[in-house]
Parts: C-alpha cells; sequence; structure tokens
C-alpha cells in the first residue's frame, strides 16, 4: 500500500510566495534605511574633514600673508649678502689663501641653506631641440598601444555609471510627477510642493541618490499600494528595491574612497 502524499493547494502555495515575497521586501527596506544611514554618516564625516582641511586652508593663507614683509626682508639680506661675497672675491690684493677660506665659507653657507645657492657654469642644461622625431623603436612600424580612455573608467564602471543614472531618472520623475506644484490644494501646500521640488532637483543635479530616497520615502510612501494585496507590485518593489540598495552600496564606496584619497593628500597629512 502506497504512503499517503501531501498534497499542498494552488491557494496555499500562493499565499506562501506571497508571505516569501513579503518576508523579502522587509529585508530589503532594512538594508535599505541601514544604507542610507551609513551614506548619511559617511557624507556627515566627509563634510566635517572638508571643514577642516578649509579652515587650516585659511589660516595658512593669513599665516602666508603676514610672513610676506619677512620674507621680502630675508631676500634682500640674502642680495646683499651675495653681493658682499662678490665684492670680497673680486679683490685683486686679496691672497689666494684668503681667497680659498673665503669661498669655502661662501660654498658652506650655500650648502647649509643660510645663503641661496648660485647656479654653476658646469650645471648640464638638456636640450629639448635633440630629441628626435623619428619612430619609438619600442613599437614596430611606429604604432603605440591604444590611448586609454579619458574617464579612466573601466566598461563595467561605465554599465554602472549608466546604470545608476537610469534609478535616479527614474526616481526624480516619479518624484516630480507626485510633488509637482500644480497638484497643490492651497498657497501653503504649493509653497511646501516648491520647496520640495528644488531639494528634487538638486539632488538629481548632484548624483545624491540618498537625498532622492529620503525624499521619496517623505512623498511616496503613502502612494505605494499595499504590498499584500498585489504581488506582482510587490515583486516589482523588491527588484526595485535591489537596485536602489546596489546604487547605495556602490555611492558608500565612492565616498570611502573619496575619504582616503583626502586623507593622503598633502594638507590632510599636514594637518594630522
Amino acid at each position: 500500500m502506497r504512503p499517503a502524499t501531501a498534497r499542498v493547494s494552488p491557494a496555499a502555495t500562493g499565499q506562501l510566495e506571497l508571505r516569501e515575497t513579503s518576508s523579502r521586501l522587509v529585508a530589503l527596506l532594512r538594508e535599505r534605511q541601514k544604507l542610507l544611514a551609513n551614506v548619511t554618516r559617511k557624507k556627515g564625516k566627509l563634510e566635517k574633514l572638508l571643514a577642516t582641511l578649509d579652515a587650516q586652508h585659511a589660516q595658512m593663507a593669513q599665516m602666508a600673508s603676514a610672513a610676506q614683509p619677512l620674507l621680502a626682508q630675508g631676500q634682500e639680506i640674502d642680495r646683499e649678502v651675495h653681493g658682499l661675497f662678490a665684492a670680497i672675491l673680486a679683490r685683486p690684493s686679496l691672497n689666494r689663501k684668503d681667497r680659498r677660506l673665503i669661498q669655502d665659507l661662501y660654498e658652506m653657507l650655500q650648502l647649509e641653506g643660510i645663503l641661496t645657492p648660485t647656479p654653476s657654469p658646469d650645471d648640464d642644461i638638456f636640450e629639448f631641440d635633440n630629441v628626435s622625431d623619428e619612430k619609438s623603436s619600442d613599437f614596430p612600424d611606429g604604432e603605440f598601444p591604444p590611448s586609454p580612455d579619458p574617464t579612466g573608467e573601466s566598461p563595467s564602471a561605465r554599465r554602472s555609471a549608466g546604470s545608476t543614472a537610469t534609478a535616479m531618472r527614474d526616481l526624480f520623475r516619479r518624484l516630480a510627477t507626485a510633488i509637482h506644484p500644480d497638484k497643490a490644494q492651497d498657497a501653503d501646500s504649493q509653497e511646501e510642493r516648491t520647496e520640495a521640488m528644488k531639494e528634487v532637483t538638486r539632488a538629481y543635479r548632484d548624483g545624491d541618490l540618498a537625498s532622492l530616497i529620503e525624499l521619496e520615502k517623505v512623498w511616496l510612501a503613502g502612494a505605494c499600494p499595499d504590498p499584500g494585496n498585489d504581488e506582482d507590485e510587490t515583486e516589482r518593489r523588491c527588484s526595485s528595491l535591489e537596485q536602489t540598495n546596489r546604487e547605495l552600496k556602490r555611492q558608500l564606496k565612492e565616498l570611502d574612497a573619496k575619504m582616503r584619497e583626502i586623507k593622503r593628500s598633502a594638507p590632510a597629512e599636514f594637518a594630522t
């Protein structure tokens, strides 16, 4: 006798798939919220670092301006000392031994950095006119390797940038349609929508995906249908969230790279 096989009705299967999709949607929403918090935190750190460097730059510029008279005075003294040594060494009555001692002292002061060095007549000057226009022997028939992309981006990076642009453009259009000032019912609402539209336009122009998502939460949260009532709509939102989260992760990487680049710069190293 064959054992009984449990059968699952199509309705139960559909409910199970819907619950799984809803759980996936909740997980993606949580991930997006976490990514948005990280982007906001990274932006705050970056802005703080840039503000510190700007303040340091202003302080250094002020110090340099205050030191200009002293630098000019030092240059004038340096010229006078060079002139004195030249006058002394030019005296015909100076004996060979004293001339040698004075010359050694003069050179030592230049080597120690106390005086600016004088150009040596023995210094070799590279003549660029001697460079041949002949084809390089390193490449046959004068063929050179192809020039790199001037943007410095790989094809995969360009595809990612295109995907980001598409996602931002779609989000911008949805926001612009939802919050357009023409949909306002009164003057106060129209003013609010106008200011929000300015924020949306500014974020889109700056490529700030995180700000666009924050605006989406404010203006489009109530416009989305209940995910429990429409499985296709839930699946569409899941796909959209997955793409958004990918772009937020890319934005986080860009912020980290920019932070590292700034920290390795000369002004930042000087500040630390």
